[in-house]
């Protein structure tokens, strides 16, 4: 259970921070798109399409975060249950204290 806790956690704060990402750079496109007009007089149309890209690529960071502790997530809970699975069939003199 802590395992989910703790990955949870985790993917939940990325997500948000993804959904964040998306939306200013969702709100950034609306506002050029509203003044390309402006945008165009003054040749500010790179500048302006280099600010969306950085936008998009901080949204793609934080869903590579997200994944990643999703993927961490799930390889250390299959690791759990694979580790105490083999350690039932352990014959270490250690462990005969309950034989």
């Amino acid at each position: 259970m802590a395992i989910f806790g703790i990955g949870g956690t985790f993917m939940t704060k990325y997500a948000k921070l993804a959904i964040t990402e998306n939306a200013s750079a969702s709100t950034l496109a609306e506002e050029i798109i509203s003044s390309v007009r402006t945008a165009q007089a003054f040749g500010a149309l790179e500048k302006l399409a280099s600010l969306y890209d950085g936008s998009l690529v901080a949204a793609q960071r934080a869903g590579y975060k997200q994944q990643l502790s999703g993927a961490i997530m799930i390889a250390v809970m299959f690791w759990s249950v694979y580790a105490f699975y083999g350690l039932g069939f352990c014959n270490f003199p250690v462990f005969k204290i309950c034989h």
